[in-house]
């Protein structure tokens, strides 16, 4: 992958101050820690100053969690920021995220990819895979001779690497040359409207973001989600809202009680009820299963979609399976030709679809009546 290109960034930058210092290295522990102490040296590096790395050994998101950042091709980057100091407080950080989220988001769209969301708390999610993440560290200090502070805005943004071909990350996470149908994204233009798309979100009324979240927002009014504590507990509910100090507010769906709190206190994806069920027939899945099952996790929308594994068994017994199984999907040649050709008939006179592997097709091409 080539290397960024500082000069080409420089002559398309468009913003006022956002990008206009810019620092790039190949490789770092992290750039918000880089961009922390440069911030210090306010002269020097002013608001709006951009630390890139290609590479960091030591990313981090909320809750100090760690994340893989060593493909290339990729924006890794910290902005220096000059903020007053209500942003010291949660809803203060959480209101600098979004800022950079809508920005991102809006971007994204103009790249060809009008399906990604953003996913509270502080992500972007293109068919339930992660996409972006955005991170906002109070810098502590008080910027001379101003009311401002410092803060430090960290994002990383899946641009150029294929994820689908990472076996840790595919699963989860997407990029923007994955959703282009692998059209590589000039970095360089990306950044640039990025650092000027981020300006504006940044000096928008505190209402337009949050309105633009709530109608942006994976997770609409009534839409079942899974919920997590910081305990924890799991419980299903319904989504009801955003409250302005971006705290999340949903039913618990078995007591009927109304929750509030922080992305401290909890974690929300969305309920998958839908299935793409994998069918081996051997006593145990195989590598074949595997990678199938991987390769369908990393294609289909898992925010409505799970991909799982059953023997042949679990749809020879039941009709069960048939009511949330959106996708049949046969990986070998079954055992008991009969039973599952009348399982296979009746599901799909029930509206359901079946794609079938390897030597199963031979098999589901004389159930469909294809074969001579």
């Amino acid at each position: 992958m080539e290397r960024f290109d500082v000069d080409s960034f420089q002559k398309q930058l468009r913003s006022s101050k956002i990008g206009r210092k810019f620092v790039y290295v190949d490789v770092t522990g992290s750039t918000m820690d880089d961009a922390r102490r440069l911030g210090h040296e306010v002269k020097e590096y002013p608001h709006g100053t951009v630390v890139m790395s290609e590479r960091q050994t030591k990313a981090r998101g909320a809750r100090d969690h760690r994340w893989d950042a060593t493909n290339t091709g990729n924006i890794y980057a910290s902005v220096v920021l000059h903020m007053p100091p209500f942003g010291r407080t949660f809803e203060g950080r959480f209101d600098l995220e979004v800022a950079a989220c809508l920005a991102v988001l809006q971007v994204v769209r103009k790249y060809g990819i009008p399906k990604v969301v953003p996913k509270w708390p502080n992500d972007l999610w293109v068919r339930g895979h992660k996409l972006a993440g955005f991170l906002v560290e109070d810098g502590r200090l008080d910027i001379p001779g101003t009311t401002d502070c410092l803060f430090i805005l960290g994002m990383g943004i899946n641009v150029n690497a294929d994820v689908r071909r990472s076996s840790d990350l595919q699963s989860i996470a997407t990029s923007m040359v994955c959703e282009r149908d692998g059209q590589f994204v000039d970095r360089e233009k990306f950044l640039a409207d990025v650092c000027l798309q981020l300006e504006q979100t940044l000096a928008n009324k505190k209402e337009d973001n949050y309105q633009m979240f709530l109608r942006e927002n994976l997770f609409q009014k009534d839409c079942d989600i899974s919920v997590s504590n910081n305990l924890g507990k799991m419980l299903d509910g319904k989504f009801v809202t955003i409250c302005k100090n971006w705290d999340v507010k949903f039913v618990d769906t078995l007591t009927g009680k109304i929750m509030k709190g922080s992305s401290a206190v909890y974690t929300v994806r969305p309920k998958v009820f839908n299935k793409i069920t994998l069918v081996f027939t051997s006593t145990h899945s195989t590598d074949l299963d595997s990678t199938l099952s991987k390769w369908l996790t990393s294609i289909v929308d898992t925010s409505k979609y799970i991909v799982c594994s059953v023997p042949e068994s679990a749809i020879t017994t039941t009709d069960e399976w048939m009511k949330k199984c959106s996708l049949l999907v046969l990986v070998e040649d079954v055992n008991n030709k009969e039973l599952v050709t009348t399982k296979i008939g009746l599901y799909l006179q029930s509206g359901g679809s079946v794609m079938a592997y390897g030597r199963a097709a031979a098999f589901a091409a004389g159930v469909f009546g294809l074969s001579s």
